[in-house]
């Protein structure tokens, strides 16, 4: 009997020790920001070693204990606070986890720019994230009924923390600090809001008051073509994560360009992306500025707006995005044309469709193609963006046994086959528009905003690497001058031009004025740079 009375005392000694300690604001703040430094990060100390990475951790923890020990003065606000940083938290993670890189200012800006299609970037897991990384724990949060500690023990807890935290930042190797910063959650995704914010604030502002290409530099298309039945329409595909080493074209081993290879008309160019998100990859391609020059919101207006100006009808048919709040970069150069949409668009055309494929955008192609006007059409396609193996139908899976949603769950080879499954699709796709154009004056230009990495070095998709420095967004870039065109001796030398630079190694600096040179457009601006693959 004593015996049993003993082990019930000391059964409610440490409950009551642990509950006590626990509901201890002190100690739960301690406890809390071990979980979200702990918990909220994947540990994979990429280009940093093990011992810099865990004293960034360290770091990370002893500010985001500092600051909940502030929060803690209010035990609401701290509830409401971790709550928070339970969510965005979560999120961090997931894409951590899943894809291998960090949610950085421009990963921000691009998720934005494409909420329109954000069931895309998600799985079945992400719930499964948010029930047992955010719900739960928030439910058991509001429950709980925190005790104050002691002013004086709470005030040298702080101290304590501000001058280790301190000694960290000031005698340790910088390195520790920018990776606790960039790669180390939850600092990591507060400062990069911090970034976006400072970086696209102002984006509506500057937006508004963007002006033509033509109150800066002199250009004049020059028609060479004297049928008034046929005049020159110019076709721009947008291509998504394509890159250049998966295609048959590019000396591939397995054909996943068999309708290419065989036009010869077509002209192929690696090029370098510079980029590996979309929305700084399309700005930059179809800005007047080059790279050097680079500006996320150009002051002046896209090739969209400067081939109005020419008298070209403009077209923006998108795959992606939608329109949203109409002040994001994608959006504000489609809306310069004068008529686009969006993917959301084509599927109230298409009710009825269970999925919708970069094809689907061919009727509209077609429609343009048969107004007897000179135009500009872009076509911006889904190509090859994950999930991959929903970005085409069912008669294009040549390469079995693919990848589904969960990249990181699959074999290199079922992520190859799955890849190349698309890459095949946008053979089919663009050879389809080769037969819509060919008997009209007509070029066809196709470029790749960014590559995808497809597993290498444990990332996955976009990543967060400058495109430029990776085998991964090595891009293709297509000129197809179609056979009515060919008729025409002014676009034979410019056809023949370009052929003789397919070896040239090009970067999207070239795109815009080869669009513009190709096309029979004078500029003083393409004059000076000589970046025209249709130039000497």
């Amino acid at each position: 009997m004593n015996r049993k009375k003993s082990d019930n005392f000391c059964l409610k000694f440490f409950l009551n020790f642990f509950q006590n300690f626990f509901q201890k604001d002190l100690y739960f703040c301690g406890i809390f920001s071990l979980i979200l430094v702990g918990l909220f990060n994947n540990y994979e100390f990429k280009n940093i070693s093990v011992l810099y990475g865990f004293l960034a951790l360290f770091l990370i923890f002893l500010t985001t204990n500092l600051l909940l020990f502030l929060l803690s003065f209010s035990h609401k606000i701290l509830k409401i606070s971790l709550i928070i940083l339970l969510f965005f938290s979560t999120i961090n993670l997931y894409v951590q986890n899943k894809y291998g890189y960090i949610l950085d200012e421009i990963m921000i800006a691009n998720a934005l720019d494409s909420l329109g299609h954000i069931d895309d970037a998600i799985d079945f897991n992400l719930f499964l994230y948010f029930g047992f990384l955010t719900i739960i724990p928030a439910i058991i949060l509001i429950n709980l009924k925190l005790k104050k500690t002691n002013l004086k023990i709470k005030f040298i807890s702080a101290i304590i923390a501000i001058i280790l935290s301190t000694i960290l930042i000031l005698f340790s190797p910088k390195q520790i600090f920018n990776f606790a910063i960039n790669a180390v959650s939850p600092a990591s995704y507060i400062s990069s809001s911090y970034r976006y914010y400072h970086r696209f604030s102002s984006a509506r502002a500057i937006a508004k008051n963007r002006q033509s290409l033509i109150n800066f530099y002199n250009f004049n298309y020059v028609d060479k073509i004297k049928d008034d039945e046929n005049k020159l329409k110019i076709v721009l595909v947008i291509g998504e994560s394509l890159r250049a080493d998966h295609l048959q074209l590019f000396g591939y081993n397995r054909i996943t360009t068999p309708n290419l290879a065989k036009q010869k008309n077509l002209l192929k160019f690696r090029s370098q992306a510079f980029y590996s998100v979309t929305t700084p990859a399309i700005t930059d391609l179809l800005s007047s500025r080059l790279n050097s020059e680079f500006m996320d919101i150009p002051k002046e207006k896209s090739l969209v707006d400067l081939m109005k100006n020419l008298d070209f009808k403009t077209y923006w048919f998108s795959m992606q995005s939608s329109k949203q709040f109409g002040t994001e970069m994608l959006n504000i150069m489609a809306m310069e044309a004068d008529e686009f949409f969006f993917r959301d668009h084509i599927r109230i055309d298409l009710p009825n469709k269970n999925n919708i494929y970069d094809a689907d955008l061919l009727p509209y192609l077609q429609r343009v193609m048969n107004k007897n006007q000179r135009s500009f059409i872009i076509l911006h396609s889904f190509g090859s963006h994950t999930h991959y193996f929903e970005r085409y139908p069912s008669e294009f899976r040549k390469f079995a046994d693919e990848c589904g949603k969960d990249l990181k769950s699959c074999s290199v080879e079922q992520i190859n086959n799955s890849y190349d499954n698309t890459v095949l699709y946008t053979d089919y796709f663009l050879n389809e528009i080769v037969k819509i154009i060919d008997q009209s004056n007509a070029i066809l230009f196709y470029i790749s905003d960014h590559g995808s990495f497809l597993g290498e070095n444990g990332i996955y998709a976009n990543g967060n690497l400058d495109g430029s420095k990776s085998n991964a967004h090595n891009v293709p870039m297509f000129i197809y001058f179609s056979q009515k065109l060919m008729e025409n001796n002014f676009f034979q030398q410019k056809m023949l031009k370009a052929k003789n630079n397919q070896q040239k190694q090009i970067t999207p600096d070239y795109f815009f004025d080869s669009v513009l040179d190709c096309s029979s457009v004078e500029s003083n601006l393409i004059k000076s740079r000589r970046l025209s693959v249709c130039g000497n």
